[in-house]
């Protein structure tokens, strides 16, 4: 089981450009135009914060698949 407190959370425009999606300020346009998803559901947020890999990703209802080690 996860620790809530620790678990690492990241805003959604910087999780999606660390994944190699596209650049931080491109997936802020995305998430603005609510093209994005956040389990199931749009987020127009770009700073909502995410965890991964718990939270699933969806950019036009496409599945944000790769995954990278995040740092700070």
């Amino acid at each position: 089981m996860v620790d809530v407190k620790t678990e690492k959370r990241i805003g959604l425009a910087r999780a999606l450009s660390k994944m190699g999606y596209c650049s931080r300020s491109k997936a802020t346009v995305l998430i603005r135009a609510g093209r994005v998803t956040r389990n199931g559901r749009i987020v127009r947020d770009p700073e909502c914060p995410i965890r991964l890999p718990q939270d699933r990703i969806e950019v036009d209802g496409v599945r944000s698949a790769t995954r990278r080690k995040f740092t700070s």
